[in-house]
């Protein structure tokens, strides 16, 4: 198989082809090709200045090198190789000049500077995504016969994502970091955003993880690999996403036999200190439901209490925070939990005032507990009261009476003294019986 590639030593990839240490031409054409070749590829033998051979993977790789005019070239590829020549000159000239005014100018200054380039980089960008597409196979340079529109802008494309990445990896403190970081920046390529996005996206697939917890997960991954993305990462938080990433994607790779549950997930990403608005309010809602589905007060407090324990141990793993304008996470949950416990901890005391007070309301009687018993029955039996069972009675007895040495009379006690028919407590409850009635007739007189 035989392949004729026509190139400008003007062009971007002209080091793939003229890499190699230039080697005078001395010997005719026919001498190094052979002929059934030449005759095929017709190339012309005029002005030839040097020779280039090579051979990989089994191909063998000859290159000519001759001097020609520039309307020897299409006009549209003399204007792509064109374009490249003139924006490198440009580039070279801006970071040249960005240098010298490093020096020249106090901090204050050159940082105003610094964002002023950095606007206006990201405003031309702006403006060209606006009538041109970008697409992630077209960004690196080719070899094509013919050339359009679309070529040249993605020169120019790729020209501005350069000054950018050489702004922030040389004046990364300078830089305004709330602007967003243009898609396919080298920054995002050198650190394998898009293979460790994978990793974790399989990871969090194949766990038993709640699925809202997912996609929240997945909804700050999706802002660094869609291209149509309007809500991209900032540059601040490219710096926390290079460790954030790598932090989550070390722990599946540790840990890839074991299965992440929820739980496990939400620690991770609070030692990774993603202090993400619905990450915490999806932590407080999980919380809020368990303590609806716990009844008693107590356990409750047990519940939370483990929580604030489990949060506190959550070491940061990294030095910097997804959101660094709001409060860490750990402090947002811990106060919330907090607040919780206080509620908590009323009604729990509510319910054990309640609990005393009706101790307090309980009437006290001179009787024994068996004469309270015989004396409720009697009572009942008579219709001076009504129950409608004798085990209400004696719960409704159990409630609202007490004896000088008893506090909390028995419910099975008063209903067993029910049925027994002690004469010496029925010949009691007689005797003061008599003496109410006489207390009675007293008032008549």
């Amino acid at each position: 198989m035989v392949e004729k590639v026509s190139i400008s030593n003007a062009h971007p990839l002209k080091k793939d082809y003229f890499s190699q240490e230039n080697i005078n031409f001395e010997n005719d054409l026919d001498e190094v090709i052979i002929q059934k070749i030449l005759d095929e590829l017709s190339p012309k033998t005029d002005n030839i200045q040097f020779t280039i051979s090579k051979s990989e993977k089994n191909i063998q790789s000859i290159g000519v090198c001759r001097n020609s005019s520039w309307n020897e070239i299409n006009y549209d590829r003399s204007k792509y190789c064109y374009y490249y020549q003139v924006l490198k000159k440009s580039s070279f000239d801006l970071k040249s000049r960005i240098k010298l005014l490093d020096f020249e100018l106090d901090e204050i200054d050159f940082k105003k500077l610094i964002t002023k380039v950095q606007k206006t980089l990201m405003l031309y960008l702006k403006e060209l995504s606006k009538t041109y597409t970008i697409k992630n196979n077209l960004l690196s340079f080719r070899v094509k016969s013919s050339y359009n529109n679309q070529d040249y802008f993605l020169l120019i494309y790729s020209s501005i994502i350069n000054l950018l990445n050489y702004l922030y990896e040389n004046y990364h403190i300078q830089i305004n970091k709330t602007f967003q970081v243009p898609y396919y920046s080298e920054i995002i390529n050198e650190n394998k955003f898009d293979h460790k996005i994978k990793i974790i996206k399989k990871h969090l697939k194949n766990e038993k993880v709640n699925l809202t917890l997912i996609n929240i997960i997945e909804h700050q991954l999706n802002r660094i690999t869609d291209i149509d993305n309007e809500n991209r990462l900032t540059y601040h938080e490219l710096d926390y996403f290079i460790k954030y990433i790598n932090g989550l994607t070390n722990h599946f790779l540790i840990y890839e036999k074991r299965k992440n549950t929820t739980e496990d997930i939400i620690f991770l990403l609070i030692s990774n200190r993603f202090n993400n608005l619905k990450f915490i309010k999806f932590i407080t809602d999980e919380i809020r439901l368990q303590l609806e589905s716990t009844i008693n007060g107590n356990d409750k407090r047990t519940y939370l209490l483990d929580k604030r324990n489990a949060i506190i141990q959550c070491f940061p793993t990294i030095d910097l925070t997804y959101d660094p304008k709001s409060k860490e996470i750990d402090q947002v949950l811990l106060e919330w939990i907090e607040i919780e416990l206080e509620n908590i901890i009323k009604h729990i005391e509510i319910n054990n005032q309640t609990v005393n007070e009706e101790n307090i309301l309980k009437l006290k009687t001179t009787l024994s507990v068996p004469e309270v018993s015989v004396l409720l029955k009697t009572l009942n039996d008579s219709g001076i009261v009504s129950s409608e069972s004798y085990s209400e009675l004696a719960r409704i007895g159990s409630n609202c009476l007490r004896t000088e040495n008893t506090e909390n009379i028995s419910t099975s006690q008063l209903r067993n003294y029910f049925y027994d028919k002690d004469p010496v407590v029925i010949e009691s409850i007689k005797t003061r019986l008599i003496q109410a009635l006489n207390n009675i007739n007293k008032n008549l007189d």
